[in-house]
């Protein structure tokens, strides 16, 4: 960044100066410049000029990029989110789901499947990133 510091002040135009020193600001806010050792590089970019909608996924301005919140609500300036390492308590809370059926998810009992889908809608995901299959043992009937 100060190399590109160096030839902005170098520019005898000074209008030419003031607009390539305004646009060299714009991108250092929405790009990290420089060499990253300890962390591999992301596979998102920041995009701070979009529109924040429900069902993004969010990252702190200021935070590591790789900290992620789903964004369930959106009212005028205000942004409701939540972790995606939430607990399961705001799981619950979040989409909707009493609290008797998180007791039969975590008994591994059979629950409804639009149980699936607001737990879904709430993490962003669909059945593959919630659900694991396991075969009953092998002579059990449960039928």
């Amino acid at each position: 960044m100060s190399i590109l510091n160096d030839l902005v002040s170098q520019t005898e135009d000074k209008v030419l100066r003031d607009r390539i020193k305004l646009e060299v600001n714009r991108l250092t806010k929405q790009k990290k410049f420089g060499l990253v050792f300890e962390e591999n590089l992301p596979e998102t970019t920041p995009r701070y000029d979009v529109p924040i909608k429900k069902g993004f996924l969010l990252a702190k301005r200021h935070g590591a990029i790789t900290d992620f919140y789903l964004c369930t609500n959106v009212d005028g300036d205000k942004i409701m989110c939540v972790d995606k390492k939430m607990s399961k308590a705001d799981l619950r809370k979040f989409s909707g789901v009493s609290p008797n059926t998180m007791t039969k998810l975590r008994r591994y009992e059979p629950v409804m499947l639009n149980v699936l889908d607001k737990i879904c809608k709430t993490l962003g995901v669909n059945y593959v990133g919630i659900v694991d299959y396991i075969a009953d043992e092998e002579g059990s009937d449960k039928s």
